[in-house]
C-alpha cells in the first residue's frame, strides 16, 4: 500500500491510499456507520448520521447522480 508523509502543523502524519470498499469497511469497523440496503446501480452503501456514502456499480459519476435523484 502506498503511503505519503505530510507535515501538518509541524507534525508528521502518515497517509495511506485506500479504495472505496476499504473506506466503507473502516467506517463500519469504527462503529460510526450503518449498512444500507442495496439498490439498483449501487454496489454498497453506508449511512453516517444522515449522510450516505456509496459505491456505484459503474464508475460513471452521472449514473450515480441519476440514481440518487
Amino acid at each position: 500500500m502506498a503511503t505519503n508523509t505530510v507535515v501538518f502543523e509541524q507534525r508528521r502524519v502518515q497517509l495511506r491510499s485506500v479504495n472505496a470498499d476499504d473506506l466503507l469497511n473502516r467506517l463500519m469497523g469504527l462503529g460510526i456507520a450503518r449498512e444500507m440496503p442495496n439498490r439498483v446501480g449501487i454496489k454498497r452503501s453506508v449511512r453516517i448520521n444522515k449522510i450516505e456514502v456509496a459505491i456505484a456499480e459503474k464508475p460513471g459519476e452521472r449514473s450515480l447522480r441519476a440514481r440518487w435523484q
